[in-house]
């Protein structure tokens, strides 16, 4: 099946700024843009960079490694696919090798005592067949 073919499955429809995002998430890898001439990283993509004006970019493959900015957990399903995962955690993740870039994220497999602002995690890529990025925390068997 054609990436943009899954990606609408999914209801997403990325830009031409945004696919590469996208597809690496499809294939298990987490990317960022960054600007060619100034080095910044910014998410969402865009097609010029806010620090220095310039379009050049380059997508740089990250090790998905983080450190928790901001949490909260979600107590109740929306949707019946949602109803039997609660509680679970949604975090802001700062990621390690992305300066300034925040994913927000769901944790996996944590239990409420063990999600705190500065815990560890690491990228968790199980559900990438939905164009999704979780997280683990770090040093857990899935980690």
């Amino acid at each position: 099946m054609e990436t943009m073919e899954r990606l609408a499955q999914l209801g997403l429809y990325p830009t031409k700024d945004t696919l590469p995002f996208w597809e690496a998430l499809l294939a298990g890898s987490l990317v960022a843009c960054q600007c060619a001439n100034c080095g910044r990283f910014r998410q969402p993509p865009s097609g010029f960079c806010p620090g220095c004006q310039h379009s050049a970019v380059r997508w740089q493959r990250l090790d998905g490694a983080g450190t928790i900015y901001s949490f909260t957990w979600a107590r109740h399903g929306f949707t019946p696919d949602l109803r039997d995962r609660v509680p679970y955690a949604i975090a802001l993740v700062e990621l390690d090798d992305a300066p300034g870039i925040r994913l927000i994220a769901n944790i996996l497999d944590a239990e409420e005592g063990q999600v705190a602002i500065g815990a560890k995690v690491v990228a968790d890529h199980r559900n990438a067949a939905d164009a999704r990025i979780d997280f683990v925390l770090s040093g857990t068997a899935d980690a």
